[in-house]
């Protein structure tokens, strides 16, 4: 009989993510539910912890068989529920998007730097990103491969001074090896086509939510891919945990979140991409993100 293992055998790799808002209009991954025994994973719910709304626009949510929901309390909106499509603030508009940041940029008259000198004597498109790189905007004209192995940390500003660094990409981005932020730092990678998560960086400790192999903003203008073998018979792909957030067709005009991983072993009973929301990135977020404000004074009747 098929899907029967001992209770569940989910087939399927899935996305969670952790005080957290999903907008997904597809209507969601299939869940694998809660097996017998412990389930350290929480594979019931697209989303755990106290916050977040699962919300699929004008179609309909479904978490597959095995009684998934959105979270412990199934906050969700979908066609059944009234909702309508995701609009943005500003309309037609992705406020982490490729296009919408280097205008930004340029308006404000800030300097584009080039990525090169801090690539580890490589040649983009390809680069292994150096410790010594200084806050600011870099720009890099067509594809960007970000090569060499171990992790990457951008460096530490201080409590009055954040070290904010924004990487636009002409092109499409490949991450090959894990990224983090010290204190006080934050980083925006926005490619105007993709970007591919390589299958070497994650973890084959399926249960562990707590070490984030990527930190930051991470936005696609079309899809965001987990890379991986996405095939049993070649063994276990490996969880990727993310601190931060992750924006797929920022374009807007097609794209999506590409799980391409599957954890075989334990019957995908844990998330293949794991996600947990960051505060601390929104407070400390550029000037360039952030929707214009404006103050108008009348100084004549």
């Amino acid at each position: 009989m098929q899907n029967l293992n001992f209770g569940i055998n989910n087939t399927s790799s899935y996305t969670q993510c952790e005080n957290c808002g999903i907008y997904d209009p597809e209507g969601g991954d299939p869940l694998p539910g809660n097996p017998p025994g412990p389930n350290v994973c929480e594979g019931r719910y697209a989303m755990i912890g106290a916050f977040g709304t699962f919300n699929a626009g004008g179609n309909a949510v479904d978490f597959g068989p095995f009684g998934g929901q959105a979270n412990s309390a199934n906050r969700k909106v979908d066609i059944l529920s009234g909702g309508s499509d995701f609009a943005p603030v500003i309309p037609r508009t992705i406020r982490t998007s490729y296009s919408y940041i280097l205008a930004n940029v340029r308006q404000a008259k800030v300097t584009e730097q080039s990525l090169s000198p801090y690539c580890g004597g490589q040649a983009l498109p390809n680069c292994d990103l150096s410790g010594s790189i200084p806050e600011g905007v870099y720009v890099v004209n067509g594809n960007l491969n970000i090569t060499g192995s171990g992790r990457f940390n951008f460096p530490a500003g201080t409590a009055s001074n954040n070290n904010n660094y924004i990487i636009l990409v002409d092109g499409s981005i490949t991450i090959g090896k894990e990224i983090g932020l010290n204190a006080n730092s934050s980083v925006i990678f926005s490619a105007k086509d993709d970007i591919t998560v390589l299958g070497n960086v994650g973890t084959l400790t399926f249960t562990d939510s707590t070490s984030y192999h990527l930190q930051g903003v991470y936005s696609a203008g079309r899809n965001f891919i987990v890379a991986g073998n996405n095939n049993c018979g070649v063994g276990d792909d490996r969880r990727l945990n993310i601190e931060g957030n992750v924006i797929a067709n920022s374009r807007l005009t097609g794209g999506g979140i590409q799980l391409n991983r599957l954890l075989c072993s334990i019957n995908n009973q844990c998330p293949a991409f794991y996600v947990k929301h960051s505060p601390r990135l929104l407070l400390i977020t550029p000037s360039v993100l952030r929707v214009p404000s404006f103050v108008w004074k009348e100084v004549a009747p």
